[in-house]
């Protein structure tokens, strides 16, 4: 929703939430500075009181008090900054935009969202729920009745199985670039098995062998890893520039991807050597 300060100037859309003064304590927000709202005792009450979090306190008046301060959605109701609460983390919203929020007291019963705390081991269903509702005002129907671990769910459900997805494509993207890694090493080295045995046949040691072909072998992954590195960098660079979105870059997942292509490359190398240096000499010089 739109917010404005007392001029009228707009500050831009932020999230917001319709609550009672019972809702901080309910879900355990805790509050920073200034009060809760003040207890409604008729469903007519004019909305003259607003509430926001750190991280909107922070954008909207830096080092200064919001205490006070005088905010507004349309012209005729201006709000009055009674309390600043505790930021909350939401699924899949990483931006500091996602937790400049605000709070507005509730003015009418129109399309109400209750949070009822139940004791511990406790349910609740419609049945039971319907004439509590009543009591409170007969007009209160139920349109939906959900637990919050099910709607934490539904919320990371689609980031859960986005991670699965990449995970599984990522192990396959890595099992297809070891198989054809080994595959070109394994070539290489087998078209090399004459020079090899030669080597082994004059008294190489066999560590010295492998040491040379696979370090020979390693250095143009490396180059490879080394080129990739720079044009994500550059191409980062550019996209940075060009789009007007934010680019995000998990250096945790660039980090620890390296080693593990390293430790393939190294595999891969090891392997082809090896067999051949396990097996007799003179097949190698017959090339068989």
């Amino acid at each position: 929703m739109s917010l404005e300060d007392v001029t009228g100037k707009r500050l831009g859309n932020f999230n917001a939430n319709m609550v009672d003064h019972n809702y901080f304590n309910l879900i355990e927000l805790p509050l920073v500075k200034g009060n809760f709202f003040t207890e409604q005792k008729s469903p007519k009450y004019f909305i003259t009181e607003i509430i926001i979090s750190e991280s909107l306190a922070r954008h909207l008046y830096k080092d200064e008090n919001p205490l006070g301060k005088i905010l507004q959605i349309q012209a005729t109701q201006p709000l009055k900054v009674v309390g600043v609460v505790k930021d909350y983390y939401s699924p899949g919203r990483k931006s500091d935009h996602a937790f400049q929020r605000y709070y507005l007291p509730y003015a009418v019963f129109n399309d109400l969202g209750f949070e009822i705390k139940l004791k511990p081991g406790a349910t609740l269903d419609k049945q039971t729920l319907l004439p509590l509702l009543e009591a409170i005002n007969p007009r209160l129907r139920i349109q939906e009745l959900t637990t919050h671990s099910n709607m934490h769910a539904a919320l990371i459900y689609k980031h859960k199985l986005t991670a699965g997805i990449t995970i599984v494509l990522a192990l396959l993207a890595l099992i297809l670039a070891g198989a054809g890694i080994y595959g070109v090493l394994n070539y290489s080295t087998h078209m090399r098995r004459y020079e090899l045995g030669i080597h082994l046949a004059m008294g190489a040691k066999t560590h010295r062998v492998q040491y040379m072909v696979i370090k020979e072998s390693i250095q143009p992954i490396l180059y490879g890893i080394a080129l990739s590195i720079g044009l994500t960098a550059l191409i980062y660079a550019v996209m940075r520039q060009q789009m007007t979105t934010e680019l995000d870059i998990n250096l945790l997942a660039i980090i620890s991807t390296m080693p593990m292509m390293i430790l393939v490359s190294l595999v891969a190398c090891y392997l082809p050597v090896s067999k051949v240096i396990n097996e007799d000499p003179i097949k190698a010089l017959r090339n068989e």
